[in-house]
């Protein structure tokens, strides 16, 4: 990786590290600065790194709209495995619109939002002979490419809501209490940060429909199994068949901590390749048309996020454990079972509030018809890993993450990996 290249992603660390030996931004929020509080325009304080925008802001939440824009930068290298150790610069520009339909003068509860997305520079996925994504961020839509995506919500009420349009499943696991996701701020590896069932694209097209009747919330969605991803949605939806979502999460307060039990199920009518026939596909091109097929692919799973410890006056800051086990027809989805468990939330350190951190294990299973026919061709096991981060929050604006993963690959032939990455997300 050469100068210029290093060159963002060096200025962003160095004003972290900087910022992280002062911290008035962090011990203000804690009470534990002995100098006084700054202004609320301080650039230390503010929530985003341009503030107001010179009243642009302010002026756009008058109509109803507002604006947000986010640069993370990865500097990542492979540190052990098989492969090059040449450390890669990558980053995702993310761009986010909201609209309320109320204050710009169209009806009470509709909500308009705009999602763009831009990759751009190398990633470590793929590398070691890993098969699941190691940067979810950069893994979606894909190295270099962008997305753009429309979602219109409308609330009937405090308790219901739908939701429709070209939605972002990888942005929707940002929301999941303790662990996170997304690969942005917290885990990375996309089968912590985004864990895969085969069933749900990470964009899609179709609707959601929510309910939340304390102390269980329902969802119920229905869509379009083909992804999205640089896609409208509208080009022949639903030809290739029905995808439902349903799932229910119990909120509960076992000794007085906040925790969240969770079922889920998928289903589709959608028909895929009979895995057992995958040798077929070595026949001359003119016998394609007659590879078996299989339908009505499901997954099953379960999931808990129960904090351990919470702060009196903030729930919100607190840690815990998170796991989640799921499992699916294993022909044609190629994933059998997939498990992950671990502690995450903030960080227990002393003044530290604000900074995230986690270390989370995960295991997915391979479909044995798959690992079958292809074994004489590829020799392909269970892929395994343990991810930990640390996540400074250095303004409210500012976060640089270290993040370690090591991964025994899906690749049989390959040796264990581990992964290291610097990571800065910045709001503009």
């Amino acid at each position: 990786m050469n100068l210029h290249t290093l060159l963002p992603f060096g200025v962003a660390a160095a004003a972290t590290w900087i910022a992280v030996i002062s911290t008035p931004a962090q011990e203000a929020a804690n009470g534990n600065s002995s100098n006084p509080v700054q202004a609320p325009d301080s650039i230390w304080t503010r929530p985003t790194l341009g503030g107001d925008g010179l009243g642009l802001r302010p002026r756009l939440k008058e109509y109803g709209v507002a604006v947000g824009l986010e640069l993370t930068q990865f500097g990542s290298g492979m540190v052990a495995g098989e492969g090059s150790k040449d450390w890669q610069y990558g980053g995702k520009l993310d761009l986010y619109l909201t609209l309320d339909g109320a204050q710009a003068g169209l009806w009470k509860g509709l909500f308009i939002g705009v999602r763009g997305e831009q990759n751009y520079g190398q990633d470590l996925n793929g590398f070691g002979g890993a098969l699941i994504p190691n940067n979810a961020s950069l893994a979606f839509p894909g190295p270099g490419e962008g997305d753009l995506g429309v979602e219109i919500t409308q609330k009937f009420s405090d308790t219901v809501a739908l939701k429709f349009g070209k939605l972002n499943m990888v942005d929707a696991a940002k929301a999941t209490p303790i662990k996170g996701g997304g690969g942005i701020d917290t885990f990375m590896n996309t089968a912590l940060a985004v864990p895969p069932t085969g069933l749900i694209p990470p964009e899609i097209f179709g609707a959601f429909l929510n309910v939340s009747a304390k102390p269980v919330s329902y969802a119920l969605g229905v869509y379009d199994p083909i992804s999205a991803a640089q896609r409208t949605g509208f080009e022949r939806p639903f030809s290739e068949g029905v995808s439902f979502r349903g799932s229910a999460t119990l909120a509960a307060k076992p000794f007085g901590l906040q925790g969240f039990y969770g079922v889920k199920a998928m289903f589709s009518t959608m028909e895929g390749l009979d895995l057992r026939s995958i040798p077929d596909l070595l026949l001359p091109p003119a016998s394609a048309a007659a590879l078996a097929t299989r339908s009505h692919p499901y997954y099953l799973g379960f999931s808990v996020q129960q904090y351990l410890y919470q702060e009196a006056n903030d729930p919100k800051r607190g840690w815990g454990l998170f796991a989640e086990f799921g499992f699916s027809d294993s022909n044609p989805t190629p994933q059998q079972w997939a498990g992950l468990f671990g502690l995450g939330g903030t960080s227990p350190l002393p003044g530290r509030g604000n900074d995230r951190c986690g270390v989370g294990f995960f295991r997915n299973s391979l479909s044995d018809d798959l690992v079958d026919a292809l074994r004489p061709i590829l020799q392909l096991r269970d892929e395994q890993g343990l991810e930990a981060f640390y996540n400074v929050a250095v303004t409210p604006w500012l976060r640089l993450t270290v993040d370690i993963q090591w991964v025994r690959p899906a690749l049989d032939s390959y040796p264990d990996v581990v992964f290291a990455t610097l990571r800065a997300n910045t709001k503009f």
